[in-house]
């Protein structure tokens, strides 16, 4: 028996994934309610506006442009609210740091 397996018709093996994915797939980064609904309402905002550029509108494209920054408010008053994912202390990064470091073939960057 092979240690591939087959994903989508594509062969892959078993420790496929590179630290990078890893380590995101291991983070919270941007699954919180905060930056899930920010996201959504500045990508409706985003189709509004480029709906409107096919139809020559500048005020939809404006309107679409409004939409867009509200996104972006109501995303932080989410987070101002408590619903977003805290900043990350100074003891947390740290920690995650020498973490990276104690693994072999570790691709953490140090900033």
């Amino acid at each position: 028996m092979s240690d591939e397996h087959t994903t989508h018709g594509l062969i892959t093996s078993p420790q496929s994934n590179s630290n990078e994915e890893q380590l995101m797939a291991g983070s919270s980064h941007g699954h919180t309610p905060a930056a899930w609904t920010g996201v959504t309402i500045a990508f409706i905002g985003f189709c509004i506006s480029g709906a409107f550029t096919v139809l020559a509108s500048p005020l939809g494209f404006w309107a679409g442009i409004v939409v867009i920054l509200i996104g972006g408010v109501v995303g932080m008053v989410m987070k101002a609210a408590g619903l977003g994912m805290a900043k990350e202390s100074d003891e947390m990064r740290r920690a995650r740091e020498e973490a990276g470091r104690a693994q072999p073939h570790s691709q953490v960057q140090v900033r």
